[in-house]
């Protein structure tokens, strides 16, 4: 580990692993925080933005809002996996749902399909009446669904590590590692501290919580494998969880993968300086930055859904094509059986329908089969998947 760059400000201890080794244990949160001018600004500027997502999502209807919150959830298990190394795009994992075939292929596509199963499952959790908070069995659940059926299901998912691990460049040895993480005792203590934290109320904004939360759990690094994916999903878990955000619709991948290298340093200089304010005042510029950018996403996903309702509301024309629009924002890519159950019609009127709104152009059909045809529209996956320029 790269001891020789933790300083007396370090915000854990170094303890003794054996071999002249040292690994690093998170002291409990929260810190002490100096509340500067800067953060007490960013935090202002985040929560603004914040409050105008949430109130422009308010006016949407609740089918609209189901749309765009898989539509969001699946561009975060994307990019999120990105960083990690495994690409694939919005479009090849919405297809891959459908695709039986694809299925049985362990590829890039099925990790970040469970990245996304992973995400709407803790999402769904948390609207559960009585639900219990955030908690390690909760993130062992998640873990167990990330690494369903992929590299890494021989990572022991859904537990907690035994066996030290540590970060570093692919194939490099402990001793070579740039940060070494807790040993497993310490990291039970650690994570059963981390638990109590999430469940004590806290004076601290929501937004701060979630950055000294993200923190905490990767320099804990529980699992053996998959900490940074369900370290990203906490965010937005924790968001919704107190309902700074009642419609899931923020998260910060994209940020953390087009700043990825400040986005490690920051994570590194905490530990080892405990830099924890400009870790607050990166992370809480991404949530401003992150929440603009959902916003003007909502809204041309909104002004490209009623372009298509104008295409399809013609004299002569079942009222149904308008929902299986207002369906498509949902589900990018489906079957003429699947377009029949949505509906709740037989499979000759779904077929009727899926061939208007293919001659209308807002569905083509993307297999090029005869037979277990897929019927995809592609431009609301385009707009998914888009940078969009910052304002």
């Amino acid at each position: 580990m790269w001891t020789e760059r933790f300083t007396e400000r370090k915000s854990g201890r170094l303890e003794p692993i054996g071999d002249g080794l040292l690994a690093f244990v998170p002291n409990p949160l929260p810190p002490q925080l100096d509340w500067t001018d800067e953060l007490v600004a960013r935090l202002g500027d985040a929560r603004e933005a914040l409050a105008r997502l949430e109130e422009a999502s308010g006016g949407l209807g609740a089918d609209l809002v189901s749309g765009l919150t898989s539509a969001f959830s699946g561009r975060e298990a994307v990019l999120s996996s990105r960083i990690e190394g495994t690409v694939a795009s919005v479009g090849e994992v919405l297809l891959f749902r459908e695709d039986a075939a694809a299925r049985e292929q362990r590829s890039a596509r099925r990790e970040v399909w469970n990245h996304w199963r992973a995400l709407r499952d803790g999402l769904k959790r948390m609207d559960q009446p009585g639900a219990p908070p955030l908690s390690k069995r909760l993130l062992q659940e998640l873990h167990a669904t990330l690494l369903s059926g992929v590299r890494g299901r021989d990572r022991t998912p859904g537990e907690f590590r035994k066996l030290q691990n540590h970060i570093g460049a692919p194939g490099s040895t402990i001793d070579e590692a740039s940060f070494v993480p807790p040993p497993p005792p310490e990291m039970i203590s650690a994570l059963n501290e981390l638990e109590l934290y999430l469940h004590t109320p806290s004076p601290l904004h929501t937004l701060v919580r979630a950055a000294l939360v993200h923190y905490q759990f990767e320099a804990i690094h529980p699992f053996s494998d998959g900490n940074g994916r369900i370290g990203r999903l906490l965010i937005p878990l924790l968001l919704h969880n107190d309902r700074v955000l009642t419609r899931p619709l923020l998260y910060l991948s994209a940020y953390f993968e087009r700043t990825r290298e400040e986005y490690c340093r920051r994570l590194f200089e905490v530990s080892s300086e405990g830099r924890w304010l400009e870790w607050l005042v990166y992370f809480l510029k991404g949530v401003a930055g992150q929440a603009r950018d959902a916003l003007r996403r909502c809204q041309r996903l909104i002004e490209l859904l009623d372009r298509y309702k104008e295409t399809v509301e013609k004299p002569g024309r079942s009222a149904l094509a308008v929902k299986l629009v207002e369906h498509l924002f949902e589900e990018p890519y489906l079957t003429i059986g699947e377009a029949a159950g949505a509906l709740e019609i037989g499979f000759a009127s779904a077929t009727r329908l899926v061939m208007q709104l293919v001659g209308a152009g807002v569905l083509m059909e993307v297999t090029g089969q005869r037979r277990n045809r897929i019927f995809g529209a592609e431009e609301i996956v385009r707009l998914i998947e888009a940078e969009l320029p910052e304002e």
